[in-house]
């Protein structure tokens, strides 16, 4: 119906020069809404433009269960449609970053990360690290570099995107003697961070490292350059280092998944002394600073925890988080859109993922798609 509406507008600009560029052939033009038909609308002598005819989209990342192959699916926003295998991953994919024209995916499973051209949507190159080393998360530096953190190898792999060469960075061991089991990796400026839940290997029952570590490399030279803790006793299971505009340094503690200790931020100045103690509960493992909040996703529920990241207080902790679904299992990625739409994906408990569309700043959830299969990362695409 609304393509009929559309082209029967069309036609009657075409025919009683309703359209500006009609108009202004007989030297009058009504400037209204620019709109994608191939009209100046609103009469400044451009046409279409704006990105007005951009394709908003999602590029959902869908890990199966089991040791199986993954797949991509596309939500087109404008049009609320869902293509489903558009595309298929490597072995239990972890997660999808993207940069330039280029979508990134690791594959824990084959030991993979997987170089993929957003415009055609087809894979182009392959990149193989260590096998056994379990890849977990990927950082891309200058679209020259890929930093891989390796959870079993206890290792910082270096891809040079063109040559594909690999250099190892081999994260030493806490003087606790746990293993550095490295997760989330970011990138600040020239430097990587990589989050290190140091525990015993005994998953699930596992004993966490105090003071939760994590890597600091150079990305240009790829050398570690120290390894750190979060100063705070209270802070274990470290999931993710993220760095904001003003060199504060937030790090996120999923503590030991509710058994004993709760999650918590913390976050230190830019001379490294901690500046907050953030006690938002439940098991946040990612974080994402947004308009002077941080959104945090939750391991231990479907639910998503908000920080005041210039006040730096709880505004949705553990016990008033946003609940998405009462009968969701966990809130595994957040991700806004430049209109400022958050999207938040939930497994539920028959395995398969809720993606919600809230309004940031009320919580209000304005709709929810189903998607077959664990939802395991989002990423915008234009």
């Amino acid at each position: 119906m609304k393509r009929n509406i559309f082209l029967i507008a069309l036609l009657g600009a075409m025919v009683f020069g309703y359209g500006c560029a009609e108009e202004k052939e007989q030297g009058a033009c009504v400037p209204q809404t620019e709109v994608c038909d191939g009209v100046d609308n609103d009469c400044n002598g451009e046409v279409d433009e704006g990105n007005v005819c951009a394709n908003p989209r999602l590029a959902l990342l869908v890990q199966p269960a089991g040791p199986v192959k993954g797949r991509i699916d596309i939500l087109h926003l404008k049009e609320r449609l869902l293509q489903s295998d558009v595309l298929t991953t490597g072995v239990w994919p972890n997660q999808i970053v993207k940069d330039g024209e280029y979508l990134y995916v690791i594959n824990s499973g084959d030991a993979s990360l997987q170089r993929i051209q957003i415009k055609t949507m087809r894979t182009d190159r392959w990149y193989y690290l260590p096998q056994g080393s379990n890849p977990w998360s990927v950082a891309i530096y200058n679209g020259r570099k890929a930093f891989v953190s390796g959870w079993l190898s206890h290792t910082v792999e270096v891809l040079d995107l063109e040559s594909g060469y690999i250099k190892s960075i081999s994260l030493p061991d806490p003087a606790s003697g746990m293993k550095p089991y490295p997760l989330g990796v970011t990138i600040s400026g020239n430097r990587v961070y990589v989050a290190e839940s140091a525990n015993d290997g005994n998953w699930p029952s596992s004993t966490y490292k105090e003071k939760g570590a994590y890597a600091v490399i150079d990305a240009d030279l790829d050398e570690l350059i120290a390894t750190l803790d979060s100063g705070v006793n209270e802070c274990i299971n470290t999931q993710q280092v993220v760095v904001d505009e003003n060199a504060r340094t937030f790090i996120v503690c999923a503590g030991d998944w509710g058994t004993t200790s709760w999650g918590r931020v913390i976050v230190k100045d830019p001379s490294g002394n901690v500046i907050g103690n953030i006690p938002v509960g439940n098991a946040p493992t990612k974080l994402y600073l947004h308009s002077g909040r941080g959104y945090l996703t939750d391991m231990s529920g479907s639910n998503i925890m908000v920080i005041d990241a210039v006040n730096l207080t709880v505004l949705k902790g553990g016990s008033n988080p946003i609940v998405l679904k009462e009968s969701g299992y966990t809130t595994t990625v957040l991700v806004f859109t430049p209109s400022g739409t958050l999207y938040a994906t939930v497994w539920d408990n028959t395995n398969n993922t809720n993606l919600f569309a809230l309004n940031p700043e009320t919580f209000e959830v304005i709709t929810d798609y189903d998607i077959s299969g664990p939802g395991q990362d989002v990423v915008y695409l234009e």
